[in-house]
Protein backbone atom coordinates (compact mmCIF):
# COMPACT_ATOMS: atom_id res chain seq x y z
CA UNK A 1 0.00 0.00 0.00
CA UNK A 2 1.41 3.93 -0.70
CA UNK A 3 1.41 5.65 1.90
CA UNK A 4 -0.32 9.02 1.85
CA UNK A 5 2.20 11.18 1.72
CA UNK A 6 3.85 9.43 -1.27
CA UNK A 7 1.44 10.35 -3.60
CA UNK A 8 1.50 14.37 -2.29
CA UNK A 9 4.32 15.71 -4.68
CA UNK A 10 2.29 13.59 -7.81
CA UNK A 11 -1.13 15.64 -6.61
CA UNK A 12 0.78 19.09 -5.83
CA UNK A 13 1.81 18.85 -9.68
CA UNK A 14 -1.39 18.14 -10.99
CA UNK A 15 -3.20 20.93 -8.99
CA UNK A 16 -0.04 23.28 -10.42
CA UNK A 17 -0.75 21.84 -13.94
CA UNK A 18 -4.84 22.82 -13.88
CA UNK A 19 -3.28 26.10 -12.92
CA UNK A 20 -2.27 26.96 -15.99
CA UNK A 21 -4.95 25.40 -18.42
CA UNK A 22 -7.38 28.04 -20.32
CA UNK A 23 -10.46 28.36 -18.24
CA UNK A 24 -13.08 31.10 -20.86
CA UNK A 25 -13.63 33.00 -17.72
CA UNK A 26 -10.33 34.20 -17.00
CA UNK A 27 -9.90 35.69 -20.59
CA UNK A 28 -12.34 38.90 -21.88
CA UNK A 29 -11.97 37.93 -25.70
CA UNK A 30 -15.95 38.92 -25.35
CA UNK A 31 -17.75 41.04 -27.78
CA UNK A 32 -19.46 42.55 -25.26
CA UNK A 33 -18.35 45.98 -23.79
CA UNK A 34 -18.55 47.43 -20.84
CA UNK A 35 -20.35 51.20 -20.84
CA UNK A 36 -21.60 54.12 -18.06
CA UNK A 37 -25.60 53.52 -16.94
CA UNK A 38 -25.71 57.15 -18.74
CA UNK A 39 -24.21 55.24 -22.08
CA UNK A 40 -27.47 52.58 -22.47
CA UNK A 41 -30.47 55.06 -21.84
CA UNK A 42 -31.28 53.92 -25.27
CA UNK A 43 -30.30 50.27 -25.36
CA UNK A 44 -32.64 47.47 -24.89
CA UNK A 45 -32.35 45.84 -20.92
CA UNK A 46 -31.85 42.16 -20.98
CA UNK A 47 -30.88 40.89 -17.70
CA UNK A 48 -29.02 41.83 -14.55
CA UNK A 49 -26.19 39.18 -14.33
CA UNK A 50 -23.56 38.75 -10.89
CA UNK A 51 -20.89 36.93 -9.69
CA UNK A 52 -19.27 36.21 -6.80
CA UNK A 53 -14.92 36.82 -6.60
CA UNK A 54 -13.71 33.14 -4.55
CA UNK A 55 -10.59 34.46 -3.71
CA UNK A 56 -9.97 37.61 -1.25
CA UNK A 57 -6.73 39.36 -0.24
CA UNK A 58 -3.62 39.24 -2.02
CA UNK A 59 -5.66 37.62 -4.63
CA UNK A 60 -8.61 39.76 -4.86
CA UNK A 61 -7.88 41.60 -8.23
CA UNK A 62 -7.28 38.30 -10.14
CA UNK A 63 -10.35 37.11 -8.34
CA UNK A 64 -12.44 40.46 -9.56
CA UNK A 65 -11.06 40.57 -13.02
CA UNK A 66 -12.48 36.50 -13.34
CA UNK A 67 -16.10 37.33 -12.41
CA UNK A 68 -16.13 40.39 -14.81
CA UNK A 69 -15.20 38.26 -17.45
CA UNK A 70 -17.51 35.67 -16.75
CA UNK A 71 -20.38 38.49 -16.42
CA UNK A 72 -19.39 39.45 -19.52
CA UNK A 73 -19.44 35.76 -21.23
CA UNK A 74 -22.56 34.80 -19.47
CA UNK A 75 -24.16 38.41 -20.87
CA UNK A 76 -23.06 37.60 -24.65
CA UNK A 77 -24.39 33.91 -24.30
CA UNK A 78 -27.83 36.02 -23.41
CA UNK A 79 -27.66 38.38 -26.19
CA UNK A 80 -26.02 41.41 -24.70
CA UNK A 81 -23.56 43.53 -26.10
CA UNK A 82 -22.89 46.28 -23.56
CA UNK A 83 -22.93 45.45 -19.65
CA UNK A 84 -22.97 48.03 -17.07
CA UNK A 85 -21.31 47.07 -13.61
CA UNK A 86 -22.13 48.46 -10.32
CA UNK A 87 -19.95 51.03 -8.71
CA UNK A 88 -17.54 49.98 -5.83
CA UNK A 89 -15.52 51.96 -3.78
CA UNK A 90 -12.19 51.81 -4.05
CA UNK A 91 -10.34 49.82 -1.19
CA UNK A 92 -13.94 48.15 -0.11
CA UNK A 93 -14.02 44.24 0.46
CA UNK A 94 -16.04 43.15 -2.83
CA UNK A 95 -18.04 39.82 -2.17
CA UNK A 96 -20.52 40.30 -5.59
CA UNK A 97 -20.01 41.74 -8.73
CA UNK A 98 -23.27 42.84 -10.64
CA UNK A 99 -24.00 44.50 -13.55
CA UNK A 100 -26.94 45.11 -15.74
CA UNK A 101 -26.71 43.65 -19.23
CA UNK A 102 -28.17 45.77 -22.32
CA UNK A 103 -28.35 45.19 -26.69
CA UNK A 104 -27.36 48.84 -27.90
Amino acid sequence: MTHPRAILPAFLAIAALSACMNDPAQYAGSPVRTASAGEVAQCKFISNFSNTPGDYGIFAAKAQDYARNAILRDAGANGANTVVFEKVDPGSMVTIIRAAAYRC
